[in-house]
């Protein structure tokens, strides 16, 4: 697995396969016993870096997370 950056533009698989554009808020954490990344889209990052607060994030299965 390639390694994923806080910031870093990525592309998510979802349930159906389709590659969706999203923004990694965090790096490969593990919760529970698995490997996930925090992801945000686009407008919530910009939104969240121009208010100077974190982004409203949720997680993804590390697996299907890439660099963009």
């Amino acid at each position: 697995m390639e390694t994923i950056r806080a910031g870093q533009p990525v592309l998510a698989r979802d349930a159906v396969g389709d590659l969706l554009a999203r923004r990694a808020v965090s790096g490969v954490e593990v919760e529970n016993g698995h490997q996930i990344v925090w992801l945000c889209n686009e407008a919530e990052w910009t939104a969240a870096q121009t208010e100077g607060r974190e982004p409203d994030a949720f997680a993804w299965p590390a697996e299907d997370v890439q660099a963009a």
